[in-house]
Order: C-alpha cells, then structure tokens, then sequence
C-alpha cells in the first residue's frame, strides 16, 4: 500500500533525525533568539520530514480506504514511535515559552527552519494520528462486538452450561470496555460539540446492541436452568450461574452509563448549544425507537431505587396511632411498586433480573452511607426523566408512534410508572421539608416532581396523538387513585411553600402567561385539570345542561364515583391555588359537576358517596374556594 510505505518511510526517518548526533546536541539546551546557519539547517530538516509525515497521514484519512487500511497504515507507521519523536522536538520548543508564544505571534507562514513551522507540523502531525487512531478504534470494536455476539450466540447453540464459562468471560470483559466508550463520548461532546456527528455515528450502534445483548443473556438463564435439571451438572450450572450473574451486573450498567450520555445530548439539544450539522444527528438519535427504550429502562431502575429509599424512611417516620390528616401527607402515602408490574418487567431486558441487577449498581453508587447520596439518586433520576422527556418530543414528530417502535412509552405500564416517580418525586420534597433539610436537596426533589408532572403531560399527549381518546383503561381502572395524587402532588407542594418563595411566584406567573387551551409541552401546573380531562375525558358545558346527557357514563365521572376522596381533594387544591386563573374556570365547573354527582349521587345513584366524609369535606371545600375564587 502506497500510503502505508509513504507513511512508514517518514516516520522512519523523523526517527532517525532525532538520533542524529547534531541533533541530539541541539535538544540539550534551549533554541537561542537568533539561531545559527546550521541550526536552522536542522529545523528546516525537522519542519519538512514533519510535513511527510503529515501528508501521509492525512492522505490516509481522506482516502476513507476501510478500516484494514487504517490498520496497515497504523501498523507500519507506529512501530517507528513518531510520536516519541514529534514529542521531543515539541517539548525542546517549550523550554522557551515566551520566545514559541512570541514567533507563533509574529508568524505570516510556516517557512522552513523556523521554530514556528516544526512546532505547527509537529502539532498538525500528532494530531492527524490521532484522527486514525480514532477512526480505526471507533470502527474496531463495533466489528468486536458483532463478532463475539455472533460467537457467544453460535456457542450458545452447540455448547452445554460447562461450554458456556469462556464465553461469559469473553462477554465480560467486552462490557468492561464497551462501559468506557459513553463516557469518552460525554467527555468529547462536552468539550467538541461539533465532533457530535462522529460521536452519535460511534455510538446508535451500541445503543442498538444493547437489546441484542439483552435477549443473549436472557437466553444464557434459560441454558442455565435447563442445565440444573441433572445432579450431574449442578456444580457446572452453580459456577456458570455465578458468571451470568456477573456479566449481568456488568450489563446493567451500561445502559445507565449510555442514558447518561442520552440526557447530555438532549441537554445540548434543547439548549441549542450544538450548531445545524451537529443538531441533525443529535435529533435522529434522540428520535431513535431502540433510544426511547434504554432510557425507558434507566427511568425504571431509578424508579425502583427511590421506591426502595422511600418505603424504608416511610416505615421510619410511621408512628402507632396517626391522625387520617397525617397519613394522606406525600410522605406517608402508601406508593404501589408499579415498576414490579409484570407489564413493566416485560419491557426490561430478562425482566426482573435486570432490574435486580440495575438496583445494586445504583445502591453500591449511590447509596454507600454519605449523606448526599439520595440527593445524588434524585438528581441522576431527574436527568434521566429529563432525557426521556426531549425523546418524547421528537417522538411526537412522526406521524405512526405506536407503529414506530414507540408503544413502550404509550403503554401502560410507562404511564403507571410515571404515576409511581411523580408520588415519591412528592413524597421526598414533603419530607425534605418536614426535616427543614438544606435548600439543594428540596430544589432537587422540586425539579424531579416538575420534570416528571411535565413528562407526564407531554405522555397524555403522545398518547391522544397516536389515536387514544383517553389513557389505557387498566391504568384508570387499577391505579386512578394514583393518577388523582400524582395530578395533585405538585399542587399540594406548590400551597405549602412560603408567599415569597420563587417557585410559587414562577407557577403563578407560567399559569397567567398561558391561557387554558389542550395539553401544552410545557406542561406548567396550571393544566392539571386539563391533563387530568385529557387521561378521562367528562362532559363539557353544553353537554352538562342537557337533560338526556349521560354524564355517569364517562370516564371522567368513573373515576371521580370510584375515588370520591382523591378526586375532591384535587378538584379543592386546584381551586384553592395560585396557578387558578380566570381562564380555567370552564374547566374547573365541569370538573367539579363531575365530582358533585359522584359525591351527593342522583336519580341512579341516590347513595352517592355521602358516607364518605372526607369526600363530601373536601367537594364542600373545592365549591367554597370556587366561589371565592370567582369573586376575587
């Protein structure tokens, strides 16, 4: 190869040059001001093998030959320690700092045996080197990882559970270097925000993967329990059981490590930090199917760990003996597992296996006893609801999301599962304050809760824009008492912060700049009744007067019949908030004639649910602050 032999003859000689005794006496001390005849020979020697070195790196790149001529060139090129060599000539440039600063200054070219032109080839060689190196690392263990899923996918198929030792190991260690790559992608994008194109093309095919791997190790459960069938193989199952479970918890957190890398270039992305080449790719991989999944999966195991946290302090703080008044606080209300549902284990990888496995990484990480660590969960948690927020927008920009690869996060199970973040995102704000705990920890909380109202409401609207008229009826069937506290939860927060507390100040000023109108993407507290109209649809106002509406018919109204107290209690904190504003009122009458025929019944259902005091406490509450409402 032509390019190969250009770029191993220069480096050859660079490597020579600097062995030269003449050379060799220059290095030892400083480049004077003004440089001899003869030194400038030597730099000029310099400056031009630099250059070949160069234009045969760069040749290389440009030629886009395959990732086996990169190699070759590499192979060849690297074995003569160019940059060992470049290195000692940069290094003997700075040991005159302001004299390099002052000639790279006054420089109008790169001529021959000037310092300026050996430092700037130098700089341009060294760096066309590591273009090569990238490129052929970026393509390399894309080819790696193919190839050892296909050979643990072939062992699988030929092999027993004593055969299948080697190929955990095989996989483990390919994890360990697959864990490295989305933290070198962070780090790049953070710091090179037009290298996102590269980035993004190095990392969807991992992102990809990650289901493939899943679907191996769930394969490699069901080897191993087939194996223990036998006396004869317990001892090679235990063993193989062990390094599944290994390579399991290895697993695990690369989807973590990539939703981090997911959330940063949302963040980028939705500040416009990112120029137009580098915004496209970065939208086309948010908007990816196998994307929404992984940090759909991250949600989860976060979820699954604050859910741990919260029963544990729940059972703390619960005394014998509390008022109903104390058990309806954020904090103590009890909170189903949605993320242990089996819907929801159906959508992670091996289902409870990886959630156990995704647990423990995120416990020994965060959870190791210092006492920010919770904060550090809530934060992290935050960032991830973040992520799967901009994924559901660009979602929204296509026409078929549900035939897109986008029913999981229509699904009910994700919106049992949000349901789930925003009553512990509630709960831990209500705590942190009940423990006067430092201002960072409540902001932290406070953002999780607003993150997750809003990703909430931007899910009721990806849901009705994929064809629903309302959300799943099992979830307001099995959790509406959720959804009403999880509607209710930033309210309830929002009443009990001081008059002049900026977040009060910033609902009421978000809820007066918008007027009522569907489900907006910013999803303010100021929608709530229009989110919760939206997840059961009621009559409108025309619809309440007519004498043959069947109002008891809508979803609106069965869930307000079977939830009387958490409807009512919604319906009366919405009223009595600072985010009411005149243009909600329609809103706030047909809600409430919903919640009235429910709690004082009618001709169908004379009982009603009068007997519930707390119902009837709490709609006689939300008609008092109504009426005062509107004659404020």
């Amino acid at each position: 190869m032509r390019a190969a032999k250009q770029a191993e003859d220069a480096a050859s000689k660079l490597r020579n040059l600097v062995h030269r005794p003449q050379v060799v006496q220059l290095l030892q001390r400083p480049l004077p001001a003004a440089p001899t005849a003869e030194q400038q020979a030597v730099l000029a020697s310099c400056s031009s093998t630099l250059q070949q070195l160069k234009l045969a790196l760069t040749d290389s790149y440009n030629s886009r030959s395959g990732t086996e001529s990169v190699v070759q060139v590499l192979r060849r090129t690297l074995r003569h320690q160019p940059v060992h060599s470049a290195g000692v000539l940069l290094a003997w440039l700075q040991q005159q700092p302001q004299q390099l600063a002052a000639s790279l200054k006054s420089s109008r070219g790169l001529d021959p045996g000037t310092l300026e032109a050996v430092w700037t080839v130098g700089m341009l060689m060294v760096a066309g080197l590591a273009d090569l190196l990238l490129e052929c690392v970026l393509a390399s263990w894309i080819e790696l990882a193919q190839q050892l899923l296909q050979q643990q996918q072939q062992q699988q198929q030929q092999q027993q559970s004593q055969a299948h030792q080697g190929a955990w190991q095989a996989l483990l260690k390919l994890f360990r270097v697959l864990l490295i790559m989305p933290n070198i992608w962070t780090n790049v994008m953070l710091d090179v925000p037009s290298e996102v194109p590269t980035l993004v093309q190095a990392a969807l095919p991992l992102l990809r993967q990650l289901q493939c791997y899943s679907r191996l190790l769930a394969t490699g459960t069901a080897a191993t329990a087939t194996a223990t069938a036998t006396a004869a193989a317990a001892a090679a199952a235990a063993a193989d059981h062990s390094s599944r479970d290994d390579v399991w918890l290895k697993y695990s957190k690369l989807p973590l490590a990539c939703g981090d890398f997911v959330y940063q270039l949302s963040y980028l992305v939705a500040k416009k930090r990112l120029g137009a080449a580098a915004e496209a790719p970065a939208v086309s991989l948010l908007r990816e199917p196998a994307v929404a999944h992984l940090v759909l999966q991250s949600v989860t195991a976060y979820t699954s760990v604050l859910h741990q946290q919260h029963t544990e302090m729940q059972q703390q703080q619960q005394q014998p003996g509390q008022s109903s008044k104390q058990q309806l606080r954020a904090d103590l209300l009890p909170i189903p597992a949605f993320h242990q549902h089996p819907d929801m284990l159906q959508l992670l990888p091996d289902g409870q296996a990886f959630l156990n496995a995704s647990v423990l990484v995120l416990v020994d990480t965060f959870c190791s006893g210092a006492a920010g660590t919770r904060h550090a969960v809530v934060g992290q948690a935050q960032k991830q609801a973040a992520a799967l927020e901009s994924i559901m927008d660009g979602c929204m920009q296509r026409d078929s999301l549900a035939a897109d690869g986008y029913a999981p996060l229509l699904s009910a199970a994700a919106a049992r599962l949000l349901l789930e973040l925003q009553l512990l995102a509630a709960g831990d704000v209500q705590r942190q304050r009940q423990q006067r705990m430092a201002a960072p920890d409540v902001d932290a909380s406070m953002r999780l809760l607003l993150t997750s109202t809003s990703l909430q409401h931007r899910q009721l609207k990806a849901v009705l824009q994929a064809g629903a008229s309302c959300l799943p009826p099992e979830v307001l069937q099995q959790a509406g008492q959720q959804l009403l506290q999880s509607l209710a939860a930033p309210l309830q927060q929002l009443q009990l912060t001081a008059a002049d507390d900026p977040f009060r100040a910033s609902a009421a000023h978000a809820a007066a700049a918008g007027p009522s109108r569907p489900i907006k993407s910013d999803g303010f507290m100021g929608q709530q009744l229009l989110a919760l109209r939206a997840a059961a649809p009621g009559l409108t106002g025309p619809g309440l007067v007519l004498p043959a509406s069947d109002l008891e018919a809508t979803s609106l109204f069965r869930l307000a019949a079977a939830h009387p107290e958490a409807f009512t209690a919604l319906v009366d904190c919405y009223v009595r908030s600072p985010v009411l504003t005149a243009a909600d009122m329609a809103a706030a009458i047909e809600v409430l004639a919903h919640a009235a025929v429910a709690v004082l019944g009618s001709s169908n259902r004379p009982a009603g649910a009068l007997h519930n005091t707390a119902a009837a406490a709490g709609l006689s509450s939300a008609i008092a602050s109504f009426t005062s409402a509107q004659c404020s």
